[in-house]
């Protein structure tokens, strides 16, 4: 907390939304760049302690740890929220099946919000490309349907944490994105968390949605 000319305290006015993925290069670079459309209304921060903890429950325990580093009161005076960004992994198996299930126990306890990919982060980047569900069950198959349609927009491969990922930020395509993922989730069934729907889909426009709010709230205010 600084401090007015007069010596009293005073708190910053943007809310300020952490994200901490699971995903260590994509998704960091993803978020990292398409903070320049909310920078005037919002402040979005990639939290990157402890990256290599990629298991669900260990991104949403990364989560909770950056959000006790703040008070309750600061949080709510400041309207901040906490994102855990998480691939569901579809083939993975049991064990992560109720990694999941911990994961998702842990955030509702915790107050921390999640956004799911099925099967992996690599799907939402797709839609910003096409209207695509490929029904690809394993993450792997996902990113090569990705790197087919990537070759053929920029004539080159895909790669994770490439300097491409922020064409799609800049050319606003995540609209395109966001109003492809919100439309595939509510035919696969809206009503459950996308780990628990047929991939591929994903329910990454919440966090899209919450920064509309936040900043329409802003507005409002002043």
């Amino acid at each position: 907390m600084g401090r007015n000319k007069r010596g009293k305290p005073f708190r910053k006015v943007k809310p300020e939304i952490v994200i901490v993925c699971e995903d260590s290069v994509s998704a960091p670079a993803y978020f990292s760049a398409i903070t320049i459309h909310f920078h005037d209304d919002v402040l979005l921060r990639v939290d990157k302690k402890q990256a290599n903890r990629t298991a669900p429950d260990q991104v949403v325990e990364r989560a909770i740890q950056a959000k006790s580093e703040k008070s309750e009161a600061d949080i709510k005076e400041d309207g901040d929220q906490f994102w855990a960004i998480i691939d569901a992994d579809y083939q993975a198996g049991a064990p992560r099946d109720k990694q999941m299930v911990d994961a998702l126990r842990k955030a509702k306890k915790n107050g921390i919000n999640v956004a799911i990919s099925n099967p992996c982060f690599e799907h939402w980047l797709h839609l910003h490309l096409e209207d695509c569900d490929g029904g690809h069950f394993h993450a792997k198959d996902a990113i090569g349907a990705l790197d087919v349609t990537w070759k053929n927009r920029f004539d080159r491969p895909y790669e994770k944490g490439c300097k491409k990922i922020k064409t799609l930020v800049m050319d606003d395509q995540y609209e395109a994105a966001r109003c492809r993922a919100k439309k595939q989730h509510g035919v696969k069934d809206n009503a459950k968390s996308p780990h628990e729907c047929q991939p591929c889909v994903t329910d990454l426009y919440r966090l899209f949605d919450a920064i509309d709010e936040l900043v329409a709230a802003r507005k409002k205010a002043t």
